[in-house]
Formats: structure tokens, C-alpha cells, sequence
């Protein structure tokens, strides 16, 4: 299905010079069968969406900006901002790693090892994260190959503003992101790292 954005404007009544990245549209699909019942997003149970229909009947599809695929590319320098909250920085102030285009255009994904401090022998895991109209939006639930328990995630910050990115300049920008998302090691932190392009 594809819908225009013209026609989503105009279903809404929103003009595009008010739109602005991050926002986002709801769209709601109903499945009328022939003998009278009908279903949606509400009705949306494993057995619905698993065996019958392959559909969450749900889609939000987000306003971004476009992000050419030579931009935010390449080799980058990460410099450590906050600290980390496990132990030490993150991903080893002064490590340099790849930036390449990840599911999406506006996607970028880097690997490197977390805690390299810790000599521990853990390998390169993958960071993914979003360019959203000068906002760095790191993608939840990301493994970052070590545990206290269950398994140490990265995800969105909770208590802290997204990084930032200026369109213009792919020279430098921040990632802020949560630290031990879910708490394995007893609590979760903001941490906030600067990538440099080399």
C-alpha cells in the first residue's frame, strides 16, 4: 500500500510547511470479511496476525530528512562526553570506526567492542541509530555483548536530550544513549559520545 503524502495532508488538513521531523501519521486498516465480521488493530492477537492475517492493521509512518548516502560515512573517531556508567567509556575513547547506511537512508550503524577497557575479549557488536531532522535517534533494545545477568542493552536516553547532527556538516555530531537499558548491572545511565570524522 502506498499513500501519498498529498493525500495524507489532505486527509488531516495539515499543511506541509508545518510538518516537521519526528512527526508522524497514523494510518488504521479494517479487514471486512463476507460474512460481516470485520477487523483492525484492536483485534490484534498472535493467532490474527500469526496464522490468518499477516498484518498489525497499524502503521506510523515518521516524517524524516532526507540524509544523502555520502553523508554521515566513513571513518570517525569517537571521542568519550559523559563517561559511562558500567565501567569506563563505552566504546574506548579515541576508537575509530566505520559509518555505513543501515536499514533505512537515515540509518547509520558502526561496530566496535564495548568496554574495550576491560581486555576481556569481547568482540565488535553493532550500534544502529537514526537521522532525524538534526536529532540522533538511537534505536532500544540493542545487545551490547556483555552481561551482569541477563544481557547489558543500549537503547533511547531516558533523563537526558537525544545527540544532535547538523544537516550541512558531517564533520562531528553527538549520540546519547542509555546505558544498561534495562538495569542488568543494578541501573542504567545517559551517556553521551562525539563521533569526528577523520
Amino acid at each position: 500500500v502506498n499513500v501519498p503524502l498529498t493525500e495524507l495532508l489532505a486527509f488531516t488538513g495539515v499543511n506541509e510547511a508545518d510538518l516537521f521531523g519526528g512527526d508522524q501519521f497514523t494510518i488504521r486498516f479494517e479487514l471486512k470479511l463476507t460474512d460481516g465480521r470485520s477487523f483492525s488493530n484492536d483485534d490484534n492477537t498472535g493467532t490474527l496476525t500469526g496464522s490468518f492475517f499477516a498484518s498489525p492493521f497499524l502503521y506510523t509512518p515518521t516524517v524524516v530528512c532526507p540524509v544523502g548516502e555520502d553523508q554521515f560515512v566513513g571513518e570517525y573517531v569517537i571521542s568519550d562526553v559523559t563517561g559511562g556508567v558500567v565501567g569506563g567509556s563505552p566504546f574506548g575513547d579515541g576508537t575509530v570506526v566505520e559509518l555505513t547506511i543501515g536499514e533505512t537512508s537515515t540509518q547509520r550503524v558502526f561496530e566496535a567492542t564495548y568496554l574495550p577497557a576491560l581486555a576481556i575479549g569481547n568482540g565488535d557488536v553493532p550500534f544502529a541509530f537514526d537521522l532525524v531532522c538534526e536529532g540522533v535517534t538511537v534505536l532500544p533494545g540493542q545487545s551490547s555483548g556483555l552481561q551482569c545477568s541477563a544481557g547489558i542493552l543500549f537503547g533511547p536516553p531516558v533523563d537526558a536530550a537525544p545527540g544532535t547532527y547538523d544537516q550541512d556538516d558531517d564533520s562531528s555530531f553527538t549520540i546519547t544513549f542509555r546505558e544498561d537499558e534495562t538495569g542488568d548491572c543494578g541501573g542504567g545511565g545517559d551517556v553521551t559520545i562525539q563521533l569526528t570524522k577523520q
